[in-house]
């Protein structure tokens, strides 16, 4: 069986996630990784995990989010080794908050040596320390 599985990122958000955002969705990308073990690793080896475009934030929307909510959700997405995996080479990063970086740091272990560039969109607080 060959399958080609085509990520658009331009598409219409209702018809990119599922179900079409009513009180919180998941982009299609994220519901085929549950079908099966099988449909995992395909996506798991697509491209796309590794761009520096990818935004893991934009790939749902939960009814009523908070920088909390976000990072328990990020958190328990992160908890599936295979996806830590396809996101590990990463090297440019993009958060909305402090609270889904450091879930991603502390869920994602290689992301301390393959990290080049780390981008906050949307702090609205300044930070109070120095990251090393």
């Amino acid at each position: 069986m060959i399958f080609e599985i085509v990520y658009e990122d331009d598409e219409p958000y209702g018809e990119r996630f599922y179900p079409p955002l009513r009180s919180g969705s998941v982009a299609s990308i994220l519901v085929l990784r549950w079908v099966s073990r099988r449909f995992r690793f395909i996506v798991n080896d697509l491209d796309f995990w590794r761009s520096c475009d990818f935004d893991l934030m934009q790939q749902f929307e939960l009814p009523n989010p908070t920088p909390f909510r976000n990072a328990q959700f990020v958190g328990t997405l992160l908890k599936d080794e295979s996806f830590v995996s396809a996101l590990s080479p990463r090297s440019s990063w993009w958060f909305l908050n402090v609270d889904t970086f450091f879930t991603t740091l502390i869920n994602v272990p290689e992301m301390r040596q393959n990290t080049r560039n780390i981008e906050f969109t949307e702090l609205n607080v300044g930070l109070g320390f120095a990251i090393d």
